[in-house]
C-alpha cells in the first residue's frame, strides 16, 4: 500500500519512510512524536500537523486521510 500511495501521490506529496533501528531515523522520529512502528504522520504544505496515528492504517484509511490532507492543502 504504501508503494502504491507514493506512485499515486508522486510530484504532491512526499513520503518518508523511518527506520526506528537506524540511529539518525530514530532521532527524526523521536523529534516527530513517533515512538512505535508503524505509524502515520501527515504534515500540510505549511508544516502544520494534520494526522499522527500510531499503529497500524488500513490502506483505505491511509488513502483517506492522503487525500483529506491534500483538500486542506
Amino acid at each position: 500500500m504504501w508503494e502504491e500511495l507514493q506512485q499515486e501521490y508522486e510530484g504532491r506529496i512526499e513520503f518518508l519512510e523511518l527506520d526506528l533501528d537506524d540511529r539518525d531515523d530514530e532521532a527524526v522520529a523521536r523529534d516527530h512524536g513517533i515512538f512505535y512502528q508503524p505509524g502515520f504522520i501527515i504534515y500540510s504544505a505549511a508544516g502544520d500537523l494534520v494526522h499522527n496515528q500510531p499503529g497500524p492504517n488500513s490502506g483505505d484509511e491511509m488513502r483517506r486521510l492522503v487525500a483529506s490532507a491534500l483538500e486542506e492543502g
